[in-house]
């Protein structure tokens, strides 16, 4: 499905896959593909921007705010301005703590 892009139909497939088993290793390879299509949509920010948007709220729904966290902080070219966005969904669905984290990540690099 990553060959062909069908890259949401990939995403809604790992999320079955988790569903069935509860295999933590299994968001792990989800969050592996978030940033996989994020390098293979380079060129299109906002399509690439929107698509770690929508699964990064998944990765939070199943209270996996490590892994979460982990794939953003391997997200590093992310223009400011989608860094805010991307703040608001930390800040919503995670913790605290966690919101703290990823502003510290933010402003050192």
């Amino acid at each position: 499905m990553f060959i062909k892009k069908y890259y949401n139909r990939l995403m809604e497939h790992i999320q079955e896959m988790y569903n069935q088993s509860k295999d933590p290793e299994i968001l792990q390879k989800y969050a592996k593909y978030i940033k996989k299509v994020r390098q293979a949509n380079g060129n299109d920010i906002k399509a690439s921007h929107n698509f770690v948007l929508k699964h990064l709220s998944y990765l939070f729904d199943k209270k996996c705010e490590d892994i979460a966290i982990s794939c953003l902080m391997q997200i590093n070219d992310i223009p400011p301005l989608y860094s805010k966005e991307i703040l608001e969904i930390v800040r919503e669905k995670g913790s605290a703590e966690l919101c703290r984290k990823y502003l510290e990540y933010l402003t050192f690099k």
